[in-house]
Formats: structure tokens, C-alpha cells, sequence
């Protein structure tokens, strides 16, 4: 079986195409390869597909995050409000990917032994050599977590890549480097 698509863990698909040009995309594969799944494929080309990760997509209506707070229900505001008081003093630093650290990995490896969906581990050098910004959370000088952006045209993608777990509920980190992504879109 041939596979068409990019890293498991990454949601999006592996080719791209000018509409004009789809017919001529899917002839093209299905003369070459004889069994074929596109993974994460778009629903117009014609072919077997296969979906690798969830994929979810907030379209931001609010012009700044206080106007978001604003919009959420009083309940889901009082958990968010109580959530960024723990990660007041928490700075945000954007890393070359050639400082993106061991210590950093450690954290995503940990993330990964946790899910109950292992699809693939990504090594070291993913993190490395996309061309993505990478934000790491700390406090004082002590790393908490990372997350991964890349910003295609009018879409942001991230990968939420790892945090210190044994931290996590003194931070709330997984809210809070889930904020912190809404209000860098």
C-alpha cells in the first residue's frame, strides 16, 4: 500500500493542488500506485482516505482576549480567570529551533507515554528542523512546557507539544499553554 501524506502526527495532508489540476492529481495516482490511502485528504479527490490525528479549528471572533473572556459563560470565565492567576510571573520565550533542548523533548516524550493514542513519536530533529516557531513557558529559570506554531496564510497550526506534569496543576498548564495559543492567533 502506498501512503500520500506527511508525519502521522500532523493533521493536514500531504500534497497540495490548483483546483484546475485535481483531475489530473488523482489520475496521476491512481496509474501509479495501485493501492493507495491519502491520509488527511480533502473530500475532492476521489481516492481511499485515512484520517491519522483529530483535527480541530477555532475561528477567533474576538478582537482581543479580554473580549473573549467577555463572551464565555460566567462559570467557564471564573475557572479561566482562576487558571491565568497561576501562571502570573510565567514568562513566554520564542527558541531557535537549534536551542530547542533535551529537556524540552523530555517533556514531549512525556505527553507521548501518557496518550492512549500512540501514533508515532516524533524524534528529536523534528522540532529541530521545521521551520515553526517554538514557545517555551518558565518560570524564574526553570522550563514548564512548549508548544509548536506555524502560520499558513490565515491559519494557525500548532502541535501542543509537552509540559512538566508534576507542575501542571500548580500552573494549570494545559489551560494556560492553551491561552496562551488563542491569544498569540
Amino acid at each position: 500500500i502506498n501512503i500520500v501524506g506527511i508525519p502521522l502526527s500532523v493533521s493536514s495532508n500531504g500534497y497540495s493542488y490548483m483546483d484546475d489540476k485535481r483531475d489530473i492529481l488523482s489520475d496521476y495516482i491512481k496509474k501509479t500506485m495501485k493501492a493507495v490511502i491519502l491520509l488527511n485528504s480533502d473530500d475532492k479527490l476521489k481516492l481511499t482516505k485515512g484520517h491519522t490525528l483529530s483535527d480541530f479549528e477555532l475561528s477567533i471572533r474576538w478582537s482581543s482576549f479580554e473580549d473573549y473572556l467577555k463572551s464565555m459563560r460566567s462559570h467557564y470565565r471564573y475557572r479561566t480567570t482562576k487558571a491565568l492567576k497561576k501562571f502570573e510571573g510565567v514568562r513566554v520565550e520564542a527558541v531557535s529551533r537549534n536551542e530547542f533542548s533535551k529537556n524540552l523533548y523530555r517533556f514531549y516524550e512525556e505527553v507521548y507515554e501518557r496518550s492512549s493514542s500512540k501514533l508515532e513519536k516524533l524524534s528529536i530533529d523534528y522540532f529541530k528542523k521545521l521551520p515553526a516557531t517554538i514557545l517555551v513557558f518558565k518560570d524564574d529559570d526553570r522550563e514548564l512546557g512548549f508548544v509548536q506554531l506555524k502560520e499558513a496564510g490565515h491559519k494557525l497550526y500548532f502541535l501542543f507539544c509537552g509540559f512538566d506534569e508534576d507542575l501542571n496543576k500548580e500552573y494549570d498548564l494545559y489551560l494556560n499553554m492553551i491561552f496562551h495559543i488563542i491569544k498569540y492567533s
